[in-house]
């Protein structure tokens, strides 16, 4: 009994010309040439196709590098972002150093003890 390996297609007979064998995929590499490795990767790194293929230009084809590579460009886009100014909200509520208390309401209608 002869050992083969599990990729290993039998042609028909007649018919040898239109086979090929179907490799397994490596799982540690990202492979351009097929659209569905192309698809999974862009979904799941949530970027376009020019971008992966800019990135595997950049970081090689190595899923560690690729992945990595995308998460220091995000970290850099996000620092480069402009932080938003507090916004200034005594005007609104006015000073409020114990609020809460009898003695720090002011303006208001009603009428508290000691008022």
């Amino acid at each position: 009994m002869e050992r083969r390996p599990l990729h290993a297609v039998d042609p028909p007979l007649g018919n040898i010309a239109m086979q090929r064998i179907k490799h397994p995929p490596i799982r540690n590499k990202i492979n351009l040439a097929d659209p569905a490795q192309v698809r999974a990767w862009t979904r799941r790194l949530n970027i376009s196709a020019d971008a992966l293929k800019a990135v595997v230009g950049k970081a090689g084809n190595s899923v560690a590098a690729v992945t990595k590579e995308v998460e220091l460009q995000r970290a850099a886009q996000r620092a480069r972002t402009k932080p938003r100014r507090p916004v200034d909200l005594t005007g609104w509520f006015g000073p409020m150093t114990n609020p809460g208390f009898p003695d720090n309401v002011r303006g208001c209608q009603c009428r508290h003890p000691g008022s």
